[in-house]
């Protein structure tokens, strides 16, 4: 009994300095509002001067990344406190159960002022869920442990049967259209110009980084056509997704609540970002989904192994994922060398000379290993290229977007659904610093679920840029495993008749609630995967005609310049070999970019050379997010012009 009221009263505690701290980061949230930078009105000015005329709109928001990073900073040393006052005194416990009630009730508060409970269909979904989990508790039902991982291997492989359907196109998939001509090619002309020849940096300047370098075998060896490239990334969207069910599995013991996370990340991953949209959003999945999952288990083999080596083999894993992509890269590099640096952070002696040089040797070799990486890659480009890359255009989309605010959008008022996001990462890492601080017995689960913590703060970056609601969307995965790891210590930790009797409940809702939305989806899902591979028939027709055209003109392997809307589809199709020099079709947002393309067509451009009609209007059309107008008078100088049928495509041969 005294065992149990000390407990409670640990409890009390610990759940009363939460929502303290809480109350603080909302407090500091709205003093920090008011010293935030504000948007310079020269900055539209600018714009102008340095984009191309777009439908996509320029909104900077200064305030938003300071208050992202001012209130981040602020929650670590709110953490920091927590860990010494955790240290010095017994009256804090890590209690997961207070954690996880009191964001249920933060999610409830949200969800009420967002009206997201006025849908009559989201309304039937829940009672349906209600009803379905009542029945399972009235019969007791159960799920033995051994079928836990059966029914995720069986969830897996109906993602991957979903993920392969919805996103391996075929011929029939293709069009002028979105979203192929926007969001598809954003992602894929870089990886096919790379596969015909082309250098990352050099030759081809990417918007998402360097990761058509690590695809180009792929396509050298299978070819450059839509169903190869749409089928590579949907395998590493399979492989990703299995890399993240695997952790899970050793994070949540739960059987019951170890499907019903499953079950909400495919929803997350293996769906579309929109259900019943044929947009896959490969800039998000897999492309900023990848490596971010595949660390899941490079810190639990860390964790595991904790040795300099394994160590510098994270460091390694984080300079690939620098190199694929820079904003996922970040993130995994920053969260890794945390978890490296805090290496048994759980029960350790923070005073212990050992231990700290243990901790230094660990990540001096991680960041041995990252820097290795990143310069053998670097050395590999300039190799390749037979000739120095220029470094600064790795980041040179982000420093535009970021001067202009180019496409981006202000982060929705307090409370909103983020809030829901930043209380489960918050929550779960201020349990993480209790238990740093009374140092009293390992856990790992605490450890690796803080590394996921730590993770999606890191990947809530691009919401804090483009804030939108499928882009909350794209980035809250981590906050899934967490609420459900959260639900999973609470159901462990729970004593008493009545507390185990409500935690049941809950269990059985929450994936009573995951299994209803997730068949609610399926309608959206076949519609997609009928879609997919179905485009209107006449736009199909217009784009395979070309197609032919450029086939007819030209020869496989035979340095081409397309600068047409679909340009990687183009490429791909025909086999020919870019001869290009900058950004592709889609990834043109600079007005310094169409000028070097002009002067390299003119002065340096190869014998043969394609040119779509439709760019100069391509933004009003919705076919691209800015216009881009080709001077045909000054091509036409040094080039004998023949239009294609059609007449979406010009066909200008040198003279």
């Amino acid at each position: 009994m005294t065992k149990r009221l000390d407990a409670k009263r640990r409890s009390s505690a610990s759940v009363l300095l939460f929502w303290l701290l809480c109350a603080a980061m909302v407090l500091i949230g709205y003093a920090l509002r008011l010293v935030a930078p504000t948007a310079n009105p020269d900055v539209l000015e600018l714009s102008r001067s340095l984009l191309l005329p777009n439908t996509v709109g320029v909104f900077p928001e200064p305030q938003d990344p300071f208050l992202f990073v001012g209130l981040t900073l602020t929650a670590g040393l709110l953490l920091i406190g927590v860990a010494a006052a955790s240290a010095r005194s017994d009256r804090f416990a890590v209690e997961p159960s207070s954690v996880f009630w009191s964001i249920l009730i933060v999610a409830a508060v949200v969800l009420t002022s967002e009206h997201a409970f006025g849908d009559r269909q989201t309304i039937k979904d829940i009672v349906l869920a209600l009803v379905l989990a009542g029945a399972a508790y009235a019969l007791k039902i159960r799920l033995p442990e051994r079928f836990a991982r059966p029914a995720m291997a069986l969830l897996l492989l109906g993602a991957a049967a979903l993920i392969l359907l919805q996103r391996v196109w075929t011929e029939g998939s293709l069009l002028y259209s979105g979203p192929i001509s926007s969001h598809y090619e954003a992602v894929t002309s870089s990886v096919i110009r790379i596969a015909g020849g082309g250098t990352c940096l050099a030759e081809v300047l990417p918007q998402y980084g360097c990761y058509g370098e690590f695809l180009a075998p792929l396509l050298k060896l299978f070819g450059s056509t839509i169903p190869v490239v749409t089928a590579i990334f949907a395998l590493i969207l399979i492989v990703a997704l299995w890399a993240v069910f695997h952790f899970v599995a050793k994070l949540i013991r739960g059987p019951l609540i170890l499907v019903g996370c499953s079950i909400c990340l495919v929803m997350a991953a293996g769906f579309n970002p929109q259900f019943d949209n044929v947009d896959p959003v490969l800039q998000y999945f897999p492309l900023r989904f990848f490596f971010p999952a595949l660390s899941l288990l490079v810190a639990a083999w860390v964790q595991k192994v904790a040795t300099p080596v394994s160590a510098f083999a994270a460091g390694v894993f984080a300079g690939a994922a620098l190199a694929w992509n820079l904003e996922s890269g970040l993130a995994v590099a920053l969260s890794l060398a945390v978890f490296v640096g805090l290496d048994k952070f759980t029960a350790r002696r923070w005073r212990g000379r050992a231990e700290l040089l243990g901790s230094g040797m660990n990540l001096a070799s991680y960041i041995a290993g990252a820097v290795l990486f990143i310069v053998a890659f670097i050395a590999y480009l300039h190799l390749k290229a037979g000739r120095p890359v220029e470094l600064s255009n790795f980041i040179v989309f982000h420093q535009v977007f970021a001067m202009t605010g180019f496409g981006m959008i202000p982060i929705p008022a307090f409370p909103s659904y983020w809030t829901i996001h930043a209380a489960i990462l918050f929550g779960t890492l201020f349990l993480a610093a209790v238990a740093a601080g009374r140092g009293e017995t390992r856990d790992p689960g605490l450890e690796l679920a803080a590394y996921v913590a730590t993770l999606g703060i890191c990947l809530a970056v691009y919401y804090v840029g483009r804030s939108h609601i499928v882009v909350l969307r794209l980035v809250m995965w981590p906050s899934i495993i967490l609420i459900f790891f959260l639900l999973d210590r609470t159901l462990r930790s729970a004593y008493g008749l009545l507390q185990r009797r409500v935690v049941d409940g809950m269990v059985l809702l929450s994936v009573a609630m995951s299994a209803v939305f997730f068949e609610a989806s399926l309608l959206g899902i076949a519609g997609n995967m009928i879609r997919a591979r179905s485009a209107p028939l006449q736009a199909n027709k217009e784009i395979l005609a070309d197609i032919q055209f450029v086939r007819s003109r030209s020869s496989p392997g035979e340095p081409v310049a397309i600068v047409a809307v679909d340009q990687g589809v183009l490429y791909g199709q025909t086999g020919a070999r870019a001869a290009l020099e900058g950004p592709g079709v889609a990834e043109l947002v600079r007005r310094v970019d169409l000028e070097r393309l002009m002067e390299f067509l003119v002065t340096r451009g190869p014998k043969k050379l394609f040119v779509g009609t439709t760019l100069g209007n391509a933004a009003e059309t919705n076919l691209l997010g800015t216009d881009i107008e080709i001077d045909l008078s000054v091509l036409e100088r040094n080039y004998v012009a023949e239009v294609a049928p059609g007449g979406r495509l010009i066909y200008l041969q040198r003279r």
